[in-house]
């Protein structure tokens, strides 16, 4: 699952980072690097920050669910 952030708008870039997560992935570092794939790798701490901001609106969607006291970019993910 890779997909292009810069020519995605926040609609089109939810499905991928909904995806990941019920694919199993739960730590945004992670979906950073399957969903970023050939973006340099500078950009990944920026990246984490638009996969959080996915990440919240799918909670408040209730598609996903973290554990822990609050959504972060070190809090583990799962579907809801």
């Amino acid at each position: 699952l890779t997909i292009r952030h810069d020519s995605m708008n926040r609609e089109s870039f939810m499905p991928g980072v909904l995806a990941a997560v019920r694919a199993g992935t739960t730590m945004i570092p992670e979906m950073v690097k399957s969903l970023y794939m050939g973006v340099d790798k500078k950009l990944h701490k920026a990246a984490g920050r638009s996969v959080l901001a996915h990440l919240i609106k799918l909670v408040d969607d209730g598609l996903v669910a973290f554990d822990g006291a609050q959504p972060g970019v070190t809090t583990p993910y799962r579907p809801a």
